[in-house]
């Protein structure tokens, strides 16, 4: 499980997003979802499949890992 954990120093706060982007990239992650929050603070939803039904079951499997 740590080789998925891209570790960052208080001086790479402002590269998180490109660095974890890269990680996702490098290591081949498919179906990729994107949650976040735009420049003007607006929520920013994007995914890399039309399929609802797979991007509900992926959050929903990795929302129990990240609370447990």
């Amino acid at each position: 499980m740590s080789a998925n954990v891209v570790e960052l120093n208080p001086d790479d706060l402002r590269e998180r997003p490109k660095a974890v982007l890269q990680q996702a990239i490098d290591n081949g992650v498919s179906p990729v979802v994107i949650l976040g929050y735009d420049v003007n603070g607006n929520e920013y939803f994007a995914a890399s499949t039309s399929d609802a039904h797979e991007v509900n079951w992926l959050l929903d499997r990795l929302k129990a890992k990240l609370i447990s």
